[in-house]
């Protein structure tokens, strides 16, 4: 009996920032070991030597680029100032160029972050492309959003206040598939105007428990500082900004915990410029011996050297809960929900005066980590998608590669 030879899908991940990389790298991986040919692409700036990059580079993931896509985003279209003549060059270059692109390395399947049709930097090339061609073409995670409340940030309160409308998102239906990773997006994003039968809740591909071990064993081989030292370490995940949080009780925590003898803070913001600190803020610990800011180091590595984690609206909380970290969640500092607020995972603070406390009931040793359960009622609501019976990279995977 003869064997039919089935063509292989090939599938085309646009990168664009350290956040794709983070979340997306996952279902690069996932996919390249399904049999598929999994190219990717970057949009923007390309990062050097970074690990995740190398891993799945190592297990068949090709890098591919455009140079003449590449001449005239960087070049050409500089030079030009009229915004109607560039939305002309624009479209002229996605219909030559991203599809010859697209043609040359006979792509059927395009992955991006979440973002409208057009995509982002040199991303509209090849999604307008492949939207002309008729191709399936995926919108995945960028990041996680831990929000379960619609006006997340002074942007989208200004905007409802103004129109008395939420951002608009209805360009997202152009999408083949619009994945989110827990029932909060999804309705956020229906709120915002996205169909309901585009979205798909399949859980998060960063914070799944099969990459947790993953990454955890191939993070720890770009660690060569050891942060060991005698005091009991706190890391403190600073916010963004804009995102409804009160700056101002925020310092004046971090003030006070740097005030109370034995312990020692490192401070890590985000990837996203708007969550460090003023000069003149920073220069308030250029005297102290306990407060530094950890610019280099993985928050991966910082979570693991903690004893506690201070974190109140960042998604890295969840790498946090995966290694099973004692958590402060200082819920008063922001007029946000999230989906820590209401879990049993995190110790949550409604006061200066209660974090101080907790965190000295942990050093006493007088507080324990959540027990399993509590766990699994996290990860099956927020981690694992709408089937959480099921592999959450391989529902990413069964999506892109239109398995039945």
């Amino acid at each position: 009996m003869t064997q039919v030879n089935r063509k292989k899908i090939k599938v085309l991940f646009l990168l664009r920032s350290y956040n794709d990389i983070d979340h997306i790298t996952p279902i690069i991986w996932k996919c390249s070991q399904s049999g598929s040919v999994c190219y990717f692409m970057f949009v923007d700036s390309e990062p050097k030597n970074d690990y995740r990059i190398n891993f799945i580079k190592k297990n068949g993931a090709i890098n591919i680029q455009s140079k003449t896509i590449n001449f005239y985003h960087r070049r050409i279209r500089e030079s030009f100032s009229f915004n109607s003549l560039l939305k002309i060059l624009d479209l002229i270059v996605s219909c030559t160029l991203g599809n010859y692109f697209l043609r040359k390395h006979s792509i059927d399947v395009v992955v991006t972050e979440w973002s409208g049709k057009s995509g982002r930097e040199k991303a509209k090339y090849i999604l307008r492309a492949a939207f002309i061609n008729k191709l399936r073409v995926y919108s995945v995670p960028h990041g996680y959003n831990i929000y379960t409340n619609l006006d997340v940030s002074k942007t989208v309160i200004d905007l409802k206040s103004k129109t008395g409308r939420w951002p608009d998102f209805s360009s997202r239906n152009a999408f083949t598939s619009y994945v989110v990773q827990h029932d909060s997006t999804r309705k956020l994003c229906e709120a915002y105007g996205i169909k309901k039968d585009k979205l798909s809740v399949l859980g998060s591909a960063r914070f799944c428990r099969e990459w947790f071990m993953i990454n955890d064993e191939i993070s720890n081989s770009i660690v060569n500082n050891q942060l060991d030292n005698t005091f009991f370490k706190i890391v403190f995940f600073l916010p963004q900004w804009d995102y409804n949080v009160n700056r101002k009780e925020c310092f004046r925590l971090i003030v006070a915990l740097s005030e109370i003898p034995g312990l020692f803070i490192r401070l890590k913001g985000s990837t996203r410029e708007i969550a460090n600190l003023y000069d003149d803020e920073e220069s308030e610990f250029f005297s102290t011996d306990n407060v530094v800011f950890s610019k280099n180091e993985s928050s991966v590595y910082l979570i693991k050297w903690a004893n506690v984690v201070v974190n109140f609206a960042s998604s890295i909380g969840l790498e946090a809960v995966m290694q099973k970290k004692l958590i402060i969640n200082p819920k008063y500092l922001h007029s946000n929900a999230t989906i820590f607020d209401n879990s049993d995972v995190t110790i949550n603070c409604e006061s200066l005066d209660a974090v101080t406390e907790n965190i000295m009931k942990i050093k006493k040793n007088l507080t324990k980590i959540p027990d399993s359960k509590s766990y699994q009622l996290f990860y099956e609501e927020f981690l694992e998608g709408s089937d959480s019976q099921e592999n959450v990279l391989e529902k990413y995977v069964g999506l892109i590669l239109n398995k039945k």
